[in-house]
């Protein structure tokens, strides 16, 4: 019984999970658009090839904002399902080492005795 009470608890924790999203991809879209002028600027400096002469300004810093929120946002993607697999395999071995410890009983006793009391 007490399972089903996590399961409760856990989708009502994830109710909020698409205000949450929201409320990253502004703040990361707010994020973007102020570095954008230092990015340009940056690039400007490091690629001959960059050339921004008869664009406009404000055309092309927001161009580059929404160049970087989405580049932002598939990092913060990528980060949290590399947390979920490792905890996912965390999982994993604990699952695993509760079996060993299960079916390996003379293992444990051994090595208890072989301590020093």
């Amino acid at each position: 019984m007490s399972s089903q009470v996590k399961i409760q608890d856990k989708k009502r924790g994830r109710r909020s999970w698409p205000v949450m999203g929201f409320l990253l991809i502004v703040a990361f879209t707010v994020i973007a658009y102020l570095i954008a002028p230092g990015v340009i600027d940056w690039l400007r400096d490091n690629l001959r090839g960059f050339r921004t002469t008869g664009m406009n300004q404000t055309t092309l810093r927001w161009v580059f904002t929404a160049i970087i929120a989405p580049d932002s946002l598939a990092v913060r993607r990528n980060d949290h399902r590399r947390g979920r697999a490792q905890e996912a395999d965390q999982r994993q071995n604990e699952r695993s080492g509760e079996r060993t410890r299960s079916t390996g009983g003379c293992q444990g006793e051994a090595q208890e005795t072989a301590a020093p009391h």
